[in-house]
This record gives C-alpha cells, sequence and structure tokens, in this order.
C-alpha cells in the first residue's frame, strides 16, 4: 500500500501544480484592465485639444466616463472551479 500511496502524492503533486498554473492565468481576468482606462482618458483628451484647436469653447464637450470593471461570469465561474479544485486535491 506504501507505494500506492507514492504515487497518489505523486498524481496530488502533480494536479495541484497544472491546476495552480490554469489559475494563474485566470485569476488576471478578475482584475480590470489598465489599457481600457487609458484608452478612455487618451479619447478625452483628444476631443480636448480638437475642441480647442476649433475655439469651440461655448460648447459642452463629449468626455467619455469610464465604465466601471465587472468580471464576466464566466471568468468568477472558472475560478471557483480552479479553487475548488485546488482546495479538494490538496485537502
Amino acid at each position: 500500500w506504501r507505494g500506492g500511496l507514492d504515487t497518489l502524492l505523486i498524481f496530488i503533486g502533480l494536479f495541484s501544480a497544472i491546476v495552480t498554473s490554469f489559475l494563474v492565468e485566470a485569476i488576471g481576468n478578475l482584475k480590470p484592465d489598465p489599457a481600457d482606462r487609458t484608452n478612455v482618458l487618451l479619447a478625452n483628451l483628444t476631443e480636448i485639444i480638437v475642441s480647442m484647436s476649433r475655439m469651440n469653447a461655448s460648447q459642452p464637450l463629449p468626455l467619455t466616463e469610464p465604465k466601471e470593471f465587472e468580471p464576466e461570469p464566466e471568468d468568477i465561474r472558472l475560478n471557483i472551479y480552479c479553487f475548488a479544485s485546488l482546495i479538494f486535491a490538496v485537502s
């Protein structure tokens, strides 16, 4: 039974390593992409510069607000499954 236990521990270690590598990539999808906010701010700056070049100070600028970040439900589900499988494998 000792050989079977060694094989099981090796399998658990490999499984945990693979799940952890997927989890490291998947957890990044729960954070907002800083490039999105930068793109909105650059678009606003462009609108301001174009408006100033036309001397249209009397008209309001059509500035866009950055959208509030909300992760996709698929990303949340994937992270829940990865964390659950990692917890069950280790415990």
